[in-house]
């Protein structure tokens, strides 16, 4: 029998999940909690009579208790990466930032990954039943979001990449200069200065600031 755990602090959302899934899913066992500590007592208590195969889990946890261990669904997935659990993995977020999904996506490869929103219960069915028959299943938003990184990503060279590396400790001009000098920069301001004006046209940003908050917002640094 497949075994569901859904973790949910929203308590409408989480009875509405149960509600909705158990009617799609006649069949399966499935599990809930409010919290990660709570869903990860539920997990090892039911791994030999019918352990939880597949997760599905928030990021945040606004209204749990600060007491709590596993602070979030983050911490949640590195914990179960690091103790080896076996089990599918989705991701049921409001947060799609860049920031949020490619660490996700980058640390810990989840099944899925599905942006809640008004039609986010059919998708999110959607995504169970791609998940449970092998597949997998991303948001459309996931999927954009990833390849506009990946296609900035990929028109960077190795100096560009090592300007964006060096640029949020950069105070004034000379420091540049002085990367180079101790070889850590093959070239020098006046160069930086043609490729930053470069890397701020295709982000569409207006100075080294603005160029920065967008690296962040991308994940990019």
């Amino acid at each position: 029998m497949s075994h569901l755990l859904i973790i949910e602090d929203e308590q409408d959302t989480l009875e509405n999940l149960v509600n909705k899934l158990t009617d799609k899913f006649p069949d399966y066992k499935i599990s809930k909690a409010f919290d990660c500590d709570e869903g990860f007592r539920i997990m090892n208590l039911s791994k030999v009579e019918c352990p939880v195969n597949l997760l599905i889990t928030d990021l945040t946890f606004r209204r749990q208790p600060a007491s709590r261990n596993i602070k979030d669904g983050m911490s949640l997935l590195q914990k179960l990466r690091t103790l080896k659990y076996c089990l599918s993995c989705i991701v049921y977020s409001s947060h799609d930032e860049l920031q949020f999904i490619h660490t996700v996506m980058n640390n810990f490869q989840p099944e899925g990954y599905v942006l809640k929103s008004r039609d986010g219960t059919d998708e999110l069915i959607l995504a169970i039943s791609k998940i449970l028959n092998g597949g997998k299943y991303y948001s459309q938003e996931v999927h954009d979001s990833q390849k506009k990184r990946l296609f900035f990503a990929e028109q960077l060279d190795t100096i560009d990449q090592k300007i964006i590396e060096y640029l949020p400790g950069i105070n004034s001009i000379t420091d540049w200069d002085s990367l180079y000098e101790e070889g850590k920069m093959p070239i020098k301001y006046k160069s930086v200065k043609n490729r930053l004006h470069i890397i701020l046209q295709k982000m569409e940003v207006d100075n080294e600031k603005q160029l920065l908050l967008k690296l962040q917002k991308m994940a990019i640094i």
